[in-house]
């Protein structure tokens, strides 16, 4: 099992910590698909400079929410906005630049590019940052890696990634390509990481190593929201949870208090472990 009490002094050592760099805010926020509420009016803070786990049953829309967020798809009702601009009617590029990027359940990287040059794909306002446009960012990296290059190497040791730089991305095990994708995250300049089962599939020391990456992310400032189903990793990463239940926001509050509210616990722990939201 995790050494939660370790876990747990690391994450109190790094609350309260960062620069104030502005919350991301949802505002009676509601989806339909098919005439089927997914999201209903769903009203959250996520500030910087600490760590939110959303969590809730299976189908409670937590990735509904991450989609809505990050343009993927629109809401029919409300506003979300980060720093004060206006997300809902923006592309996810747009987005991006403006500071908020999310990572999928699945790793998607460069297989066959580096670990150096993964992160310089992400570097904002470069070509590349979709597999189409590889052969054209290939071209731009060649050009100008002298001046891409110290800056990735600067995201790479931010995950403590700098000793495989030159590694190719398929050939890192899967802790590491899970930090490769968040140093990805990073090379666009977002602030605000919102992280889909970052710690699915990794040993417990593995989970240790990225959640050491993840808190001193939280620590420098940057505001964390990610998706968890291990409640031994809830209870040690994070500042707060969020509990979705059938699109709605039902609790927000420390993770404790979830083990202490009959309802909440009997939603949480019923479910099959592993699930996808």
């Amino acid at each position: 099992m995790i050494d939660r009490s370790d876990l747990m002094d690391q994450t109190a050592q790094s609350r309260g910590a960062g620069d104030g760099a502005g919350s991301l805010e949802l505002a009676d926020v509601t989806k339909s698909f098919g005439g089927i509420r997914a999201i209903q009016n769903v009203t959250l803070s996520v500030p910087p400079a600490a760590i939110t786990c959303l969590v809730g049953p299976n189908g409670a829309g937590k990735t509904t929410l991450f989609n809505l967020i990050t343009g993927v798809a629109r809401p029919d009702e409300g506003s979300i906005t980060y720093r004060g601009a206006e997300l809902t009617s923006l592309r996810t590029e747009q987005i991006v630049r403006l500071g908020v990027a999310r990572s999928f359940q699945s790793v998607r990287l460069f297989s066959t590019l580096t670990a150096l040059e993964n992160i310089a794909v992400g570097i904002s306002h470069q070509a590349g940052q979709t597999l189409a446009g590889s052969l054209l960012w290939i071209r731009w990296y060649r050009a100008n890696r002298v001046k891409a290059g110290p800056r990735a190497n600067e995201i790479l040791e931010r995950v403590g990634l700098s000793h495989r730089a030159s590694v190719f991305a398929d050939e890192l095990p899967l802790a590491e390509q899970k930090l490769l994708g968040v140093g990805r995250l990073l090379a666009t300049d977002a602030q605000m990481l919102l992280l889909d089962e970052p710690l699915a599939g990794l040993d417990d020391a593995s989970i240790t190593t990225v959640l050491s990456v993840l808190q001193e992310l939280a620590a420098e400032g940057n505001g964390i929201l990610l998706i968890e189903h291990n409640f031994d990793v809830v209870r040690a990463l994070s500042d707060r949870a969020v509990f979705l239940s059938e699109g709605e926001v039902i609790f927000v509050g420390s993770p404790e208090e979830i083990t202490t509210q009959e309802k909440l616990s009997r939603l949480y722990f019923g479910e099959s472990k592993g699930s996808h939201g």
